[in-house]
């Protein structure tokens, strides 16, 4: 139904469905419960991963302004001493020192004085005089394009030092030492970038950016890193929860169909399929469910009370169809004996009224008997009387005893196979031959036409009886309302169904109910 609520079409569905549904909605809040604490275990993956960025950021941070603010410090005390006269060969010594404690590659430099040309300079690493304006904004960081070039100058102007640091140098000192994974490392300033680390893959959308100043000549040291790839096994782990609820659904339905759907089924098709007088089998007997194993047994006790009951019963039938059939016999020859008599008195009747009247309640005797000789030869087909063979042996017993000096009137039938009950059988007979006596009462012998035809219904027919004779005359109207219209009348009211009368055609019809066509095939 298209009204049905929720739990109607949910009670349609059958155990082994309700059982899966109600095992995963069980299931599942634990499941869910599962799968978020797998993902917040791993959002505080990535969380740590951004502590330990930001401590290696520190870190890193810290070192390369210690080593920057250590060799800062030694420039512009080599700057003031040119500036104020000192030695140049022992300045020289003393940077040449300082910076060949730097571990391949070393830092290069070059020491001014006044003059345009350097006094002391690492190999190979030649670089003009920076010019009076850039002396006086003091100490500053320049960075190139694979190098950064710190410039520090005396405090009067009239020394300066340049250093240059090589990326490789720089990230050696700032490389952090705990953080795992490719990194990106970079320093910066208000103008410029220099890379220092280079990861060797290139770092997508999936990475975490941490900068830090190292309080010197206003650099800062910018970490880039890879957070970690959410792989197989992170999946696994992710969904793990889902599985396992997934797992302990389908195992749970599997015990639940094997244990007790599956032995259900089987015993609704035994019991479906037992024959009748058969003892109760169930294949399903060594179930692991003790509750459906005395459910069988309990339905083979029922199986075998219900066989022994069956037995009784046909028994109890079979003596009580021999009864009816004697009771039948015993009636048919009864009324066959009651027929005879009063025929043996019609015969010693003194005036025609008497014999006319013997010869009225014979044939009306002789109708019963024959409705009761034609339901004791069908009460072993038990499928009801064919009314017209029944019809049949009525026409034909009339003609021969239509009246007393042997002329009867010719009765033709036309009748389809229908099969009735004795009560209804009883009642037409009866109904026709009334009708045909009726129809002969004044010595008439006008053909008279029975027909019986299937009504429009099922389970229905119509019987009619058609004369001249019947006809609206004043003798036939005057004997129907004497004795014949009451008589037709409570056999309608037996029939449940009014009889009708067409004057003009002489015609009486009926409808009655017929056995169904399934129970006499």
């Amino acid at each position: 139904m298209s009204g049905a609520t929720l739990s109607e079409k949910f009670g349609r569905l059958s155990t082994g469905v309700k059982m899966l549904a109600i095992l995963s909605l069980a299931l599942l809040p634990l499941g869910l419960i599962a799968l978020l604490a797998s993902l917040q275990a791993s959002r505080n993956a990535h969380e740590q991963r951004r502590i330990e960025l930001r401590m290696a950021l520190t870190e890193s941070s810290r070192k390369l302004g210690v080593e920057m603010s250590s060799d800062l410090g030694a420039m512009r005390v080599a700057a003031n001493a040119i500036a104020l006269g000192a030695t140049p060969e022992e300045t020289c010594a003393r940077l040449i020192a300082i910076f060949a404690a730097h571990t391949t590659p070393p830092a290069s430099f070059s020491l001014f004085g006044v003059a345009s040309a350097p006094v002391c300079a690492s190999p190979n690493f030649v670089t003009p005089r920076p010019s009076t304006v850039a002396l006086e904004i003091g100490p500053r960081a320049v960075l190139g394009r694979d190098s950064l070039d710190v410039i520090a100058p005396a405090q009067n102007g009239g020394g300066i030092v340049i250093a240059r640091y090589p990326t490789a140098m720089l990230a050696r000192f700032a490389r952090p030492a705990q953080l795992s994974g490719d990194t990106a490392m970079a320093l910066s300033d208000a103008t410029a970038d220099l890379p220092l680390m280079v990861p060797n893959e290139p770092l997508d959308g999936r990475s975490e950016t941490a900068s830090a100043p190292i309080g010197l000549l206003g650099l800062t040291l910018t970490l880039t890193t890879s957070q970690a790839r959410f792989g197989m096994t992170d999946a696994l782990l992710a969904f793990l929860p889902l599985l396992m609820w997934a797992s302990a659904t389908a195992i749970t339905f599997f015990l639940v169909d094997r244990l007790l759907i599956q032995p259900l089924r089987t015993l609704r098709m035994a019991v479906a399929n037992q024959a009748a007088g058969k003892p109760f089998t169930f294949s399903g007997a060594r179930t692991p469910s003790r509750e459906i194993r005395e459910l069988a047994e309990t339905f083979a006790q029922s199986g075998e009370a219900i066989a022994a009951h069956q037995a009784e019963l046909a028994t109890a039938l079979a003596d009580q169809t021999k009864a009816t059939r004697e009771v039948h016999h015993r009636v048919k020859n009864n009324l066959q004996v009651v027929a005879s008599l009063i025929s043996l008195h019609a015969r010693a009747a003194q005036s025609p009224d008497a014999t006319a009247a013997y010869a009225a309640i014979q044939r009306r005797v002789d109708a019963l008997a024959i409705v009761h000789r034609n339901h004791y030869a069908e009460l072993d087909a038990d499928h009801g009387i064919d009314l017209r063979r029944l019809l049949g042996e009525i026409a034909s017993n009339l003609r021969a005893n239509a009246d007393a000096n042997g002329t009867a009137p010719p009765i033709t039938l036309a009748a389809a196979t229908v099969f009735v009950t004795q009560d209804t059988a009883i009642a037409l007979g009866f109904l026709v031959t009334e009708l045909i006596e009726l129809a002969i009462g004044d010595g008439v012998v006008d053909p008279i036409a029975i027909a019986v035809a299937p009504g429009e219904a099922n389970n229905r027919a119509s019987i009619a009886i058609a004369s001249k004779a019947l006809r609206g005359s004043p003798a036939l109207e005057a004997r129907l309302a004497a004795r014949y219209a009451r008589i037709i009348e409570g056999l309608g009211r037996q029939l449940r169904t009014p009889v009708n009368r067409n004057k003009r055609k002489g015609e009486f019809s009926v409808e009655f109910a017929t056995i169904p066509s399934d129970l006499t095939s």
